[in-house]
């Protein structure tokens, strides 16, 4: 059995590496993506300037350990890079500003 798991592991891992999914959603700290339309999974983007970090949040994993090595994970944050930052640069920050713009309407209330 536990041989089968690791060839599911592996399997997962190489369609991770090769980029074939879609992702799903993406917030501040995780990107949700689907494999083969049917199985999903939640990476850690949190620390977006630390490529070394974009693996598997393992909260979500079950019987699988689907490690990455730290070549294997920034290879993976240079495939997610560009809808991360299109997230960040879109998306959060209009966010943010929304945000700003409350919260300097509060502090002019309090004065």
């Amino acid at each position: 059995m536990k041989d089968k798991i690791t060839e599911i592991e592996n399997y997962f891992k190489n369609k991770l590496l090769s980029g074939e999914f879609k992702i799903i959603s993406i917030n501040e700290y995780t990107l949700e993506l689907i494999i083969d339309c049917e199985y999903t999974f939640n990476i850690w983007i949190g620390n977006y300037n630390i490529p070394e970090t974009r693996k598997i949040y393992k909260s979500m994993i079950s019987f699988m350990n689907i490690e990455l090595t730290d070549t294997q994970a920034k290879k993976l944050h240079y495939i997610l890079s560009p809808e991360i930052r299109k997230y960040k640069n879109e998306i959060l920050l209009e966010q943010k500003k929304k945000e700003l713009e409350k919260l300097q309407k509060e502090i002019n209330n309090q004065i």
